[in-house]
């Protein structure tokens, strides 16, 4: 089950959206745009509450019944695109990106799953990096022309001995070394050469790899690679770009997807997916594993007494005090309210029912000026063959409540 994103998420992905340079926004799985940057409606001509961009897809794609790409108008509120992946990154959960050539240029376009029904929905114009790709197909009296006035990293090597021929200012830059210091080098001092074109190839290849700086930094870039025959023999034509700050947001975003705002734990859906994984290594390899579910003791009657800032602020001290004392293995889940799960990959139950005690003594030991001491009740369970994820989670979550009904502030396993 993935949680909804509350209101100061919604702001914080409001906050990256505007932040992004290239036209941005984040659209429900029904294609209606909630939010957008300034450049999405200067370059795409898109309102807020519209359908997504339909009108960039224009003639991307014709439709099935061979007419509008874009679909039928939605209500003079913009138009459905056939086009749109965002259904299908949510149902898969992870990102997707196409590249699509639409009103006279050409675009990357990505769909990222944000939330249960959101997606962040943004593209970046490579129009100028595919012009280049198709001017470097010419023959080699233009390379030396092309180089110096390509504003993109391009880089000549000979294909069969991988050594640097010729190259721009644009990569001597990224890479931070004079010419002299690069032309006759092997390749491989610069790239991770994940891929390579193979003898006889003649078409393009694009792939994400890594360039390593004079100064031993490595930075991320994609790469264009291409073969070129010539009367000195065959030759690789590389055009590469800094990716760092699209792969910072990726990343940043990503995080956000996986944790819990005010804790930093792992949210519901994150340990969810691990705990599955976790039980089919189980099966596999007849290790076992446990659970831990704790719960705050009369939380409701703390926020009440004290406001829920200050509750807030116990969750967040309780969490990082829990974290201090389990291993970097385990997994930290914020389960719901103040309710937080703690999967122990390798663990008997034996080990987790003495860590559930240390975790009752820690969390009785938070201490905040002019506040109470907050405790917990804990349930524990060991994984047993036959187990899902339901059936453990049911299992510890009736222990848990059983350790409420006895008293609170109690361990039952």
């Amino acid at each position: 089950m993935e949680r909804t994103l509350g209101y100061d998420e919604m702001e914080l992905l409001k906050m990256i959206v505007e932040a992004i340079p290239n036209p941005a926004c984040l659209i429900s799985k029904d294609h209606r745009i909630l939010a957008q940057n300034k450049a999405t409606e200067e370059i795409i001509g898109t309102k807020v509450g519209c359908s997504c961009w339909g009108k960039i897809h224009e003639g991307a794609s014709p439709s099935e019944d061979g007419g509008d790409p874009q679909g039928k108008t939605d209500n003079g509120l913009g138009t459905i695109c056939k086009r749109c992946m965002a259904e299908e990154a949510l149902a898969k959960g992870s990102a997707i990106c196409e590249q699509i050539e639409s009103l006279g240029r050409y675009w990357e376009v990505w769909w990222i799953p944000v939330g249960k029904d959101i997606c962040l929905h943004y593209i970046i114009d490579i129009t100028k990096y595919k012009l280049h790709e198709k001017e470097l197909t010419q023959k080699e009296r233009y390379l030396e022309i092309l180089l110096s006035s390509i504003p993109a990293a391009v880089i000549i090597i000979d294909a069969e001995k991988k050594r640097v021929e010729g190259i721009n200012e644009e990569a001597l830059s990224l890479i931070g070394a004079e010419k002299g210091e690069v032309i006759g080098k092997n390749c491989d001092e610069f790239f991770e050469c994940r891929e390579c074109i193979k003898e006889g190839d003649t078409f393009s290849k694009r792939f994400e790899t890594i360039l390593y700086r004079k100064s031993g930094e490595q930075v991320p870039i994609i790469k264009s690679m291409r073969q070129v025959h010539t009367d000195n023999g065959e030759k690789l034509i590389e055009a590469f770009i800094d990716i760092t700050d699209r792969k910072k947001l990726e990343e940043e975003l990503y995080r956000l997807s996986i944790t819990d705002p005010l804790t930093e734990a792992y949210n519901y859906r994150h340990f969810y997916r691990k705990l599955q994984e976790e039980v089919e290594r189980a099966r596999r390899t007849k290790e076992k594993f446990s659970l831990i579910l704790f719960d705050l003791d009369d939380f409701k009657k703390f926020n009440d007494k004290y406001g829920h800032s200050v509750g807030d602020t116990v969750l967040i001290e309780v969490v990082k005090a829990v974290k201090r004392r389990i291993r970097k293995i385990d997994v930290l889940a914020r389960w719901g309210g103040e309710e937080f799960i703690i999967l122990l990959p390798n663990t008997r139950k034996e080990d987790a029912i003495k860590l559930a005690n240390d975790l009752s003594d820690i969390i009785t030991s938070v201490r905040i000026p002019n506040i109470d001491a907050v405790s917990a009740s804990f349930g524990v369970v060991e994984y047993l063959d036959g187990d899902t994820a339901d059936t453990i989670t049911n299992r510890v979550d009736k222990l848990m409540y059983e350790a409420k009904g006895k008293g609170k502030n109690l361990v039952v396993h």
